[in-house]
């Protein structure tokens, strides 16, 4: 075996020239055939005919080998810094033959590069492709070119696309003139991905048709995707003159930009919008002049799009989509351009029909497109139908009017929330209101039939009332605050320590002036199947103020929740306007002091503070588990002081998880003395001083449940290539994040892959194996925000 060695090391010195690529660790030769297990290198060509695994690496950039794996076969192939670059047309660098399967690792830095009418990394019709990075190298890298009239990553010139999925690594798919960037059937699971269709003269898509071609079927459920579409063609969806195929996106985050009158996501030039679903995930689209955010191109009808969550930002001359349903509301940003319709038709183009469930929408049409519905010049057709979410028309123009499936709905405004804020929002059933915030102007945008409505938003601190009649209505916040229980309690004001009227209601409709100078003992009435009392002052300016002026509440521990913002205590009418009203020093000090029966405490919304307002206001509150929202961002001396000293109840860390809690970062304590000073002393988290301005902190109350494995012996599968991990107590908007260490007793706990947000109850981890590791340990995370 020796000497045949050394007698091969010869000849190769003699008359072959190293090609600078190596087959599992054997360099390959040009003009020496040569052959190891299910592999063959002759006349340029590397054939793998086995199911390897194959380790192929080095440097060819002559033309000296291309890859083609045989026919019908099955196999794993690792690319280790590898580059092959063809030298003449009809020269790919990497071919899948017919009905093959390959599972394609990454390790390093790899680059395919294909002459004309070749893609760079050849998978036709009926081959199958998948791509993810080698274990422990999630920084490894693929860039695929493809030749004029192929796709980077697809079919050649006229041929069509195959099956293309990827699960890790960063991928780089460049289409040549009039490819596409990926074509086919295309899923991405994880990694990064950046695809550009070819775009001189007549373009493609980034994923999807190439010139003339159709979009086909796009699924993303993770990872990072940037879709750039060549001139006239989608981002994702259909090249020149091609529709928009199916796009379902459920998780990751998605880039798509259109070329000139394309769609973002959705047809090119003259082509309909075709399929679009958005379910999760981060999704930002925009066309270019005349095309789509989602939906149609130039002279293109919006065709069908169904948003049931995640995030979008569409941004284009005609159509724009999102939403969410039942589960984590998304985000959606539409904004046509020149005659386009925020989300509908491009330019002459119809609207089309949208459905809107959930999360949250804002859409903008111009030039005489309609927000929803028609661009400029094109029929009203279509339909659409709002049953949950924030939907906000900039212009206030849909078409045709909007119904929830069954009668007229009306844009209901929901004002004076905490911009950009999350807000829940209780007592609008069927109306779906999950995963919502209001947008930078502290509002959102509900979509309601006829009825007078009565609702609470951000954890019960806001209660609302609003009269639909056949228009668009705002909603009023209630002038006073709640204190409610499911047990029967009384509350005792003390003598008059305002300086104005204060007034108490056990019905919200005979009010009574609380005058009596010995102070007042108030008992909760029954109704509805709690125990309610309500107060409101008007033009007061102080409520308690010093020692002996707090309220007391008689009832067990933690059993009163009180609701509402507690400023309608000053002037409800104010209020009620949308204005704060004034303060004077020790404004609400003291107000709930060693209250232990109350449970949860009331907005607190001002922005501008005065002289120890909040000093020790709920200190001493053991019953109290969360810390309410402080927006104010001009601080007073003493402000918060010992605002919170012994709530014990409230668990306030460093670190998380939990949720996150801070002062505004551009709060201003200019000139505000010991305004934070022991706020947090002795409660019951490892936190308990004095906050810092725009530090995030975290509350424990309120944590999700752990994570549970399934129960039905899916919890934990481990399969060919990969393992999957099931959760079937997930909570809808919640992240969860999978990590792994091979040593219990590592504490650097590695993130695999993407985190998912839930759209319900089961959340599923497909995860690749690494035969070279003989034991591994996993575990899921859950948080509120992705991490």
């Amino acid at each position: 075996m020796l000497a045949l060695a050394c007698a091969g090391l010869l000849a190769t010195t003699a008359s072959a020239t190293p090609t600078g690529v190596t087959v599992n660790g054997v360099a390959l030769d040009d003009d020496i055939s040569s052959s190891g297990t299910g592999w063959s290198y002759a006349a340029y060509t590397l054939t793998l005919s086995g199911a390897g695994p194959f380790t192929l690496s080095g440097t060819n950039e002559w033309g000296m080998v291309r890859v083609v794996v045989s026919a019908n076969v099955t196999s794993t192939v690792t690319l280790s810094n590898l580059t092959l670059r063809a030298t003449s047309n009809n020269q790919c660098a990497f071919e899948l033959g017919t009905n093959a399967n390959v599972s394609l690792f990454l390790t390093g830095t790899n680059t395919l590069a294909s002459g004309a009418t070749q893609a760079g990394l050849a998978v036709a019709a009926g081959r199958t492709l998948s791509i993810t990075n080698t274990p422990g190298d999630e920084a490894s890298a693929l860039t695929v070119t493809g030749g004029d009239r192929g796709a980077g990553i697809g079919g050649g010139e006229g041929g069509d696309s195959g099956t293309v999925m990827i699960s890790g690594g960063t991928v780089t798919a460049l289409g040549g003139y009039q490819g596409a960037g990926i074509g086919g059937t295309v899923t991405i699971s994880g990694g990064t991905l950046t695809a550009t269709g070819g775009w001189d003269g007549n373009g493609g898509a980034g994923i999807g048709g190439g010139y003339g071609g159709a979009g086909g079927t796009v699924t993303i459920v993770g990872g990072t995707v940037t879709a750039q579409g060549g001139y006239q063609s989608a981002g994702i969806g259909g090249g020149r003159n091609g529709a928009g195929g199916t796009v379902d996106v459920s998780g990751g985050t998605l880039m798509a930009t259109a070329g000139n009158e394309g769609a973002g996501i959705g047809g090119g030039y003259q082509g309909n919008g075709g399929m679009v679903t958005i379910s999760g995930g981060t999704v930002t689209a925009s066309s270019g002049s005349e095309g789509a955010g989602i939906g149609g191109g130039y002279y293109g009808d919006g065709g069908t799009v169904t948003a049931t969550s995640g995030t979008s930002d569409a941004n284009g001359y005609a159509a724009g989509i999102g939403g969410g349903h039942h589960g984590a509301g998304g985000t959606v940003t539409a904004t046509g351009g020149l005659y386009g319709a925020g989300i509908g038709g491009g330019y002459y183009g119809a609207g089309g029909t949208v459905t809107i469930s959930g999360g949250i929408v804002f859409t903008r049409g111009k030039s005489g497109g309609a927000d929803i519905g028609p661009g400029s010049g094109g029929s009203v057709s279509g339909a659409n139908t709002f049953t949950g979410g924030s939907i906000r028309l900039a212009n206030s123009t849909i078409a045709p009017a909007p119904s929830n499936g069954t009668v007229r709905v009306w844009c209901v405004t929901v004002p004076y929330l905490t911009p950009n804020a999350a807000a829940t929002v209780n007592g609008l059933d069927p109306y779906n209101v999950n995963g919502l915030a209001a947008d930078e102007n502290g509002k959102l945008y509900l979509w309601l039939p006829n009825n007078v409505y009565t609702f609470t938003t951000s954890g019960g601190d806001w209660d609302y009332a609003v009269t639909v009649a056949n228009a668009d209505a705002t909603a009023k916040p209630l002038g006073y605050i709640t204190f409610s229980s499911a047990e029967f309690f009384k509350i005792t004001v003390p003598p008059k320590s305002w300086n104005a009227t204060l007034s108490y209601s056990a019905n919200t409709i005979k009010w009574y002036e609380i005058t009596a100078s010995a102070g007042t003992t108030i008992a909760a009435n029954y109704t509805n199947g709690a125990y309610k009392l309500y107060f409101r002052g008007t033009g007061n300016s102080r409520i308690s103020g010093y020692y002996g002026s707090e309220w007391a509440i008689v009832a067990d521990p933690g059993t009163v929740a009180c609701s509402g913002n507690i400023e309608t205590l000053l002037d409800h009418a104010t209020v009620t306007a949308g204005a704060h009203p004034a303060m004077t020093t020790n404004c609400f000090s003291f107000l709930f002091c060693n209250c232990t029966a109350l449970s949860s405490a009331p907005a607190l919304p001002a922005t501008t503070l005065a002289k120890s307002c909040y000093y020790r206001m709920f200190a001493g509150c053991t019953g109290l588990t969360n810390a309410p929202a402080l927006p104010a961002t001009t601080l007073a001396e003493g402000c918060y002081q010992e605002m919170f000293d012994g709530c014990t109840g409230i668990v306030l860390n460093t670190e998380g998880p939990g949720m996150p809690w801070s002062i505004p970062a551009n709060a201003d304590a200019a000139g505000a003395t010991d305004w934070n000073i022991d706020m947090f002393a002795g409660t019951g988290g490892t936190f308990t001083g004095a906050p810092a301005i725009g530090e995030t902190y975290y509350l424990a109350s309120g944590l999700p449940a752990a994570p549970a494995f399934a129960a039905d012996g899916e919890g934990f599968v481990i399969g060919d290539g990969t393992a999957t991990i099931k959760i079937d107590n997930a909570e809808s908007g919640l992240w969860y994040t999978v990590y792994r260490v091979d040593d219990l007793t590592q504490t650097n706990w590695v993130k695999i892959g993407d985190s998912i947000q839930a759209t319900g109850s089961q959340v599923i981890f497909t995860i690749p194996r690494d035969p070279t590791v003989p034991r591994r340990f996993f575990k899921v995370v859950t948080s509120f925000t992705a991490p």
